[in-house]
């Protein structure tokens, strides 16, 4: 078994909400790689000055789902109405 295949095994046995859980935190991770990498580069930027670039970047950014490409704050608001959801609160009661 190749290491995709297990990689989509995994995924496939993942709840709605540890899929989520798992894309926040990937999210998250990525925003704080981005300042790290930032403060690397731009030593004498304040931390507001990374923080607002990173959102700039993180604004501007766009993902590829299943062929559509979607902006992070569209991603984000996708979200937040899941959230709002009766899916989420079935998927938050089935765990």
């Amino acid at each position: 078994m190749t290491g995709q295949e297990i990689q989509n095994e995994i995924l496939r046995k993942m709840t709605p909400t540890q899929k989520l859980g798992l894309s926040m935190r990937l999210y998250y991770s990525a925003w704080e790689f981005k300042a790290a990498w930032l403060k690397e580069i731009h030593k004498d930027w304040s931390t507001v000055q990374i923080e607002q670039e990173v959102k700039r970047i993180f604004t501007n950014a766009t993902l590829d789902i299943s062929g559509e490409a979607i902006s992070i704050p569209e991603l984000e608001q996708k979200i937040s109405e899941y959230h709002l959801s009766d899916e989420w609160e079935k998927a938050r009661n089935f765990d």
